[in-house]
C-alpha cells in the first residue's frame, strides 16, 4: 500500500511540472493605435477700394453738392480662411445744414448724412437697428445675407455721393470711415443658408460681445 501512495505522489508532482513548464510559452500579440489630428481653423479677410484708390490725384477736393464719387468698399476672404458672415459698419459725417429741395426751394436746417451710399451690392442688407450716432456721425451696419467662402468676394456697394448743401456751410474736411467686421460661419444655425435681416442682427451682436472689452 505504501509503494502505491508514493506512485500517486510522484505522479501529480510530474502532473504539476508539466503545467509549470507549459505557462513560459510565448503568446503572440497585438496592437494598434489610431491618432486623430485636427487642425484649428481661421477667419481672414481684407478690405479693399479698388476703383478709389484708383482715382486721380484731386479727385476728392473741392467738392460740390450733390456730386457723386466711385467708392467701393470691397471684402474678400483669404485663401485659407473659413467660410464667413460678413458685415460692413459705415460711419458718414453729418452736420446742421440747410439743403436745397429738387425744386430749388431751401428745407430747414437739418442734421444731414452728408454722403448718401449707391445701390446696395447683391445681398447687401443695412440693419437698421444697429444704428448709432455720435458726435458728427452717424454709423450704419450692413450685413451680407449669405456666407462667403475662402476666396469670396462682395461689394458693399459703387459710389457715394455729397448732400445738396446750401453754398458756403461745410468747409472743414469730411471722413468716411468703412470697417469690416468678420465671424466664422461655421456653428451658426442656418449655416449655409440665407441669413434673414435679424438672423444677421443677432449674429452681429455675438461678434460685438466677442470683442468688447469687459
Amino acid at each position: 500500500m505504501k509503494k502505491l501512495n508514493i506512485k500517486a505522489v510522484l505522479g501529480v508532482a510530474a502532473l504539476v511540472a508539466a503545467l509549470t513548464v507549459g505557462g513560459i510559452y510565448a503568446y503572440l500579440t497585438f496592437t494598434q493605435s489610431v491618432t486623430n489630428t485636427f487642425t484649428v481653423g481661421n477667419v481672414a479677410a481684407t478690405l479693399t477700394e479698388p476703383n478709389w484708390d484708383a482715382a486721380e490725384a484731386g479727385a476728392h477736393e473741392n467738392i460740390y453738392p450733390g456730386q457723386s464719387f466711385a467708392k467701393d468698399p470691397t471684402i474678400t476672404i483669404g485663401s485659407s480662411s473659413n467660410a464667413a458672415v460678413v458685415f460692413m459698419e459705415v460711419t458718414y459725417p453729418v452736420q446742421n445744414v440747410i439743403t436745397i429741395a429738387q425744386d430749388g426751394s431751401k428745407n430747414a436746417a437739418a442734421d444731414t448724412q452728408l454722403f448718401t451710399p449707391g445701390t446696395l451690392g447683391t445681398g447687401w442688407v443695412e440693419l437698421e437697428a444697429k444704428k448709432s450716432t455720435g458726435t458728427g456721425t452717424v454709423t450704419k451696419v450692413y450685413g451680407l445675407n449669405n456666407e462667403l467662402p475662402a476666396e469670396g468676394t462682395s461689394t458693399l456697394f459703387n459710389e457715394v455721393t455729397f448732400a445738396n448743401v446750401a453754398e458756403g456751410q461745410v468747409v472743414n474736411s469730411l471722413d468716411i470711415v468703412v470697417k469690416a467686421d468678420v465671424i466664422q460661419a461655421g456653428g451658426m444655425t442656418k449655416a449655409g443658408a440665407t441669413y434673414t435681416a435679424e438672423e444677421l442682427g443677432a449674429i452681429y451682436d455675438k461678434f460685438v460681445a466677442q470683442n468688447t472689452s469687459n
